[in-house]
């Protein structure tokens, strides 16, 4: 296995812009649950002065019916809003998940960039290996065939159809090999 690319990170181009938005978005997370945690905080407060009211009444004290009704109608603002808050959280956590997956694909550029690289080297090598091993089969294909030729059995013939004056001198001589 080969090693991982040592890059300066302020050299991967886009690095920096995604690690902050990747950065602004867990911000954004983290605002969000703490708001979260508020929301269920007043949610909890208003329930316990609605409950502490209750309690007055029934130790024989009378609680006016807006007091109750407004303990009553911030349970309900609370929950509602805590519910809105609770609502909105996958999608903003989607986001930050997206922004991180982001900042991994900046990161991981030199690296997929030299893998690109030797998967092109080695596709190139792959082809000139099969181009070489065609060569090669022609090579000893042809090869073989002049295995086949050989010089006492027909060079009179090559020297009738490259060099004519030559068998005819030859003949001239009594030769009947034309040399």
């Amino acid at each position: 296995m080969g090693a991982l690319v040592k890059t300066k990170p302020e050299t991967i181009p886009g690095l920096a812009a995604a690690d902050a938005a990747a950065a602004d978005a867990f911000n954004k997370v983290l605002a969000l649950r703490a708001e979260i945690r508020d929301a269920a905080s007043a949610v909890r407060a208003s329930v316990s002065k609605r409950d502490q009211l209750l309690a007055r009444a029934k130790k024989g004290e009378i609680i006016r019916a807006d007091e109750v009704a407004e303990a009553e109608n911030a349970i309900r603002t609370a929950e509602a809003g805590l519910a809105l808050l609770q609502e909105a959280l996958p999608a903003v956590e989607r986001d930050w998940s997206a922004a991180e997956r982001a900042l991994a694909v900046a990161a991981w550029t030199p690296q997929r960039q030299l893998k690109e690289a030797a998967q092109a080297r080695y596709e190139a090598a792959d082809k000139a290996l099969g181009e070489a091993k065609a060569e090669r089969i022609r090579a000893y294909e042809h090869n073989e065939k002049m295995k086949l030729w050989d010089f006492e059995t027909h060079a009179a013939h090559f020297l009738e159809e490259h060099a004519p004056a030559a068998l005819t001198r030859a003949k001239a001589l009594g030769k009947t090999r034309g040399f």
